[in-house]
């Protein structure tokens, strides 16, 4: 029969962390990782005795570098000219009317696909020097993914007599983590084709309960 609340915020800021130790070792900036956490709620009497309610929310915003690494086309690639790729380079074109690699290892330009050109333009640039020892990767980055939660309660309950009690409860929440987002070994969602293009993930969930407890004599419910 008080009314009773409060509220909480909670953060985290990448500061203090230490780098990466594949990002440190290619001289590259820090993973970002931020994080804030705030919360609400309050309940109490709507009718003294006789009704009463409880609300809640909370809201997480949270950004988190992800560190991924991949061996990128080119820029010669990118435009179908292998002639001065090395052994990382994972294959030489092959010219499917002959069966036998192109002259030069170039593929002749009004041969190549413009689909295949649209799809170069969403790898990213070469930012490292690949080696054969340290699995011929010629790009590094921390891709930063947003990561958003959201959650509000609602209760109700109300004490009919006695022996009847009434008691309703919304919940809902929602989950977001936009592109790129992170995968695999971080534990979140989606999938990931390419080093730094994916899938947006979304899922709003809903929750709702009402319960009738009803007392008969002394031993029954």
């Amino acid at each position: 029969n008080q009314f009773r609340g409060g509220v909480g915020f909670y953060a985290r800021s990448d500061s203090l962390n230490e780098k990466n130790a594949i990002l440190e070792k290619n001289n590259l900036e820090k993973d970002e990782l931020d994080r804030k956490d705030y919360s609400a709620h309050l309940g109490g009497p709507l009718i003294q005795d006789k009704v009463h309610f409880f609300v809640s929310g909370e809201l997480n915003d949270e950004t988190r570098g992800t560190v991924r690494s991949a061996y990128v086309p080119t820029a010669g690639e990118r435009v179908g000219d292998f002639s001065q790729s090395g052994e990382c380079s994972p294959s030489v074109p092959i010219d499917p009317l002959t069966g036998q690699p192109f002259p030069g290892n170039v593929i002749p330009a009004d041969r190549l696909s413009p689909g295949g050109l649209a799809m170069m333009k969403l790898h990213p640039d070469p930012n490292v020097t690949p080696t054969p020892g340290n699995g011929c990767q010629n790009w590094v980055a921390s891709v930063p993914t947003d990561i958003n939660w959201s959650q509000i309660n609602a209760r109700a309950d109300w004490n009919v007599t006695d022996k009847s009690r009434v008691l309703l409860r919304y919940t809902t929440d929602d989950w977001e983590n936009t592109a790129p987002n992170g995968g695999g070994a971080t534990g979140l969602w989606g999938d990931d084709p390419y080093p730094a293009v994916d899938s947006s993930w979304t899922q709003p969930g809903y929750s709702m309960v009402a319960q009738l407890n009803q007392t008969f004599g002394s031993n029954i419910i």
